[in-house]
């Protein structure tokens, strides 16, 4: 029950993390490359990045409390059950 509450954290966070080091190496394979439109791309992938970013924090600001809660009150249950 416990891991139920912290998997959806946890893969969040990991591929969240996946798709920003994605992101940095497209980053530096257009960078490598001359394009007449590079500040237009390079601009678009740093919003998405700064996007994605934002997400994670919201998800694991609003998730981790409620996991902690839940983790802390199947702690204090099993004191009770006793």
């Amino acid at each position: 029950m416990l891991l139920i509450q912290a998997f959806p954290c946890l893969v969040m966070l990991s591929l969240s993390m996946f798709l920003l080091a994605r992101i940095d190496d497209g980053r530096k394979s257009m960078a490598s490359r001359t394009s007449s439109n590079k500040m237009d791309k390079t601009s678009q992938i740093d919003r998405s990045s700064r996007f994605i970013q934002f997400v994670l924090v919201v998800f694991l600001v609003t998730e981790s409390p409620q996991g902690l809660f839940n983790i802390v009150g199947s702690l204090f249950i099993i004191d009770y059950i006793k």
